[in-house]
């Protein structure tokens, strides 16, 4: 029972994090649940960008939602 417990507490962190939603060599776009992880955005980007020698330089934060935002950013060098 408290093995369940423990993955149904692992799986519903899960979703709290941010992510890269799509990605290229010159652009990211990130998903950020919420404001709490705003800053994580941009080392996500420039983890992304530095695989092409390049660092991430915000494009446009997209409208917020209550569900979250979506940060673009573009592969700068």
């Amino acid at each position: 029972m408290t093995k369940y417990i423990l993955i149904g507490l692992c799986l519903s962190c899960v979703g709290c994090a941010p992510y890269i939603n799509a990605a290229n060599k010159n652009m990211v776009t990130v998903y950020v649940p919420t404001t709490n992880y705003e800053s994580e955005a941009l080392a996500m980007a420039d983890k992304h960008c530095e695989r092409y020698g390049l660092s991430a330089k915000l494009r446009k934060p997209r409208s917020s939602s209550s569900v979250g935002s979506l940060y673009d950013y573009n592969c700068v060098k």
